[in-house]
């Protein structure tokens, strides 16, 4: 691994994050509403794996602002969102009251979960796992089977780098901006690399690794995968460009296509 175990449970980046929204809620509501047809594609994706989730009660790991649990609600789950934020997860918790949604927020960590055995039909997460170590993902999917009904789904969408040498290509290049917080400097620039590889708190996953952690269920399926050609939007961000790289990414990354593997997410479903 090449980043410090410790950075992926601090909870300040977290926190921070959180800080700056929550006036802005409290003057602007209106602009945190949320329709389930307006949410990103991701998201619909899965509450098209999920299905019909009235009545069924849903666990999301690292639930972040609520959205995707807030959507769910309003779909008419029971849905318990849980987050290593504290702040964050206020943050959720006011977002859904602005919604009227009945979702509930908890502090806790995903590789210890505070629920008794088969108590959910589904857990779902988006962009989460990442954030875990190797041991720590494996714990994560084995407490969600715990908690899983019999026949129940984990559903995750999570980025992931299945080819090294793209992997490697990518890195050539600096991305993001300082001023942002999102800045990745080439791994020409060895000094500034290696600073990078100390703070960062997420990783790159392979469909080989969230297969091996995902032994304890009975099935595992890799359902869709996403972007390939837009990552060079992050050289060139032109809206029109990155929309048609967008456009050709439907054709390169569908499940028919050998050059899936170098997508750089993918939905994976875990069925218990």
């Amino acid at each position: 691994m090449n980043c410090s175990e410790n950075n992926f449970f601090r909870q300040d980046r977290w926190n921070s994050y959180a800080g700056k929204w929550f006036e802005e809620v409290k003057n602007h509501p209106e602009r945190f509403l949320i329709d389930k047809d307006n949410i990103s594609p991701q998201l619909k994706d899965i509450l098209s794996e999920v299905g019909d989730v009235k009545g069924k009660k849903i666990l999301e790991y690292g639930s972040g602002r609520g959205e995707l649990s807030i959507v769910l609600s309003k779909l008419g789950a029971d849905v318990i969102g849980i987050d290593i934020g504290e702040d964050l997860v206020k943050l959720a918790g006011l977002i859904a009251e602005v919604n009227d949604a009945k979702c509930t927020f908890i502090v806790g960590n995903v590789e210890n979960l505070p629920f008794d055995r088969e108590q959910f039909d589904f857990v779902v997460g988006r962009k989460v796992l990442h954030h875990l170590s190797r041991e720590g993902l494996s714990k994560s999917l084995v407490e969600a089977h715990r908690v899983l009904k019999v026949n129940g789904k984990a559903v995750f969408i999570e980025p992931v780098e299945n080819s090294k040498v793209f992997d490697f290509l990518q890195n050539l290049f600096p991305v993001g901006s300082k001023a942002l917080g999102n800045y990745r400097p080439s791994i020409l620039n060895r000094k500034e690399w290696n600073k990078y590889l100390k703070v960062r708190d997420d990783r790159a996953l392979s469909n080989m690794e969230l297969l091996e952690a995902g032994r304890i269920y009975s099935m595992v399926e890799f359902k869709k995968y996403y972007g390939l050609l837009v990552r060079l939007g992050r050289l060139f961000p032109f809206e029109r460009f990155i929309s048609m790289l967008s456009k050709i990414d439907v054709l390169l990354t569908s499940n028919y296509s050998p050059l899936k593997f170098l997508s750089q997410a993918v939905m994976v479903v875990y069925i218990k």
